[in-house]
């Protein structure tokens, strides 16, 4: 069976509380709470066959089951903590949903602090999910500093110097080149949950993300900042 032919379900993940901006996901963002934004995504998607929300909110997911989330249960204390990664609340809430629905091949997983995410970008990572032979493929985007030329960090004798190389690359053109991780889609082959333990163990690939849809909201400046651009729309 091709990858295209394969059963798709979506997956939201939030929490109700927040360390860099204080209940962000459940913040008003233009008329909506935040995490909205991203059900109706997942609700627009025509990629998308079903979708679950994992949240530890009773009211977020009281909204969600509202609008048509298949109901994986409220999410547990162990997995609402600064220290759960968001690997293991994947597995929780794929076992759930095929314990209590049926099971599923390709999981699309899109993260709520990103509102200035497309529906393209949501297929973007489908596409390039289907076409590549990766465990999983998310959102990348051109990063701003290099760690080869311009990132930092302190040596043991406590003086700076760059995080990577001999320190020999004196242009930002000529350093290799790297990428920011978005935190925004993620587009992964289930069996990944049988195979690995943590998120990197599997074999990934990134598609590109523009970089005026890549910002996730962690601080207030970012708020702001994606305040701007969606009235810029």
């Amino acid at each position: 069976m091709k990858r295209s032919d394969f059963k798709v379900v979506g997956h939201l993940g939030f929490r109700k509380g927040s360390k860099g901006l204080l209940g962000k996901n459940e913040k008003i963002f233009f008329g909506k709470p935040l995490f909205q934004w991203s059900i109706d995504q997942l609700v627009g998607s025509e990629i998308i066959n079903d979708f679950m929300v994992s949240t530890d909110s009773q009211n977020g997911y009281k909204i969600s089951l509202d609008h048509g989330s298949k109901d994986i249960g409220i999410r547990d204390s162990s997995l609402s903590n600064d220290t759960a990664s968001k690997f293991d609340v994947w597995r929780e809430s794929y076992n759930t949903f095929k314990e209590r629905y049926y099971d599923f091949d390709i999981m699309i997983d899109i993260d709520c602090t990103c509102p200035m995410r497309s529906l393209e970008d949501i297929s973007n990572g489908y596409n390039a999910f289907i076409a590549s032979n990766a465990d999983l493929v998310l959102g990348i985007t051109d990063a701003k500093k290099n760690p080869y030329f311009n990132l930092l960090e302190e040596s043991s004798s406590g003086y700076l110097t760059v995080s990577k190389g001999d320190g020999v690359q004196f242009t930002r053109q000529g350093a290799p080149k790297v990428f920011e991780h978005v935190s925004s889609v993620y587009v992964m082959d289930t069996s990944i949950f049988k195979k690995y333990k943590k998120l990197y163990d599997a074999n990934i690939k990134g598609f590109h993300i523009p970089y005026e849809r890549s910002i996730d909201i962690d601080s207030e400046f970012d708020w702001k900042l994606n305040t701007f651009l969606m009235n810029e729309q």
